[in-house]
């Protein structure tokens, strides 16, 4: 193997998540846990993503599968009456908050 070979496979080693396991990903699990009826399972995902990546994500909120969390999504908070749309990317450190505790009447996060 040529060490430029060598040096890029060490390289991506350090891209890799926990596990392959994203935020996002467990985010939507416990989502779909929730409104499927299984609210406890969907807790305890919520809480292992808690432990995990230091974010609050509740599995009351409606997402979709294509949310990009940059950072791991480290420090994120999001109201449980939150809908994220197609496409949304979530930085590190940012409250996402619900105007109304009336969720079908907000509208949904997009991209810009």
């Amino acid at each position: 193997m040529r060490s430029t070979e060598q040096d890029v496979r060490y390289t991506n080693l350090g891209n890799e998540r926990t596990l392959g396991m994203h935020p996002e990903r467990l985010w939507w699990i416990s989502s779909r846990l929730y409104y499927s009826g299984h609210r406890v399972l969907a807790k305890l995902v919520k809480t292992l993503n808690y432990l995990l990546f230091s974010a609050v994500l509740p599995c009351e909120c409606r997402i979709t599968r294509t949310i990009l969390m940059l950072h791991r999504g480290l420090g994120v908070v999001v109201h449980p009456n939150t809908t994220i749309g197609n496409n949304v990317h979530i930085g590190h450190c940012v409250t996402l908050a619900a105007g109304s505790n009336k969720p079908d009447t907000l509208p949904p996060i997009q991209p810009c």
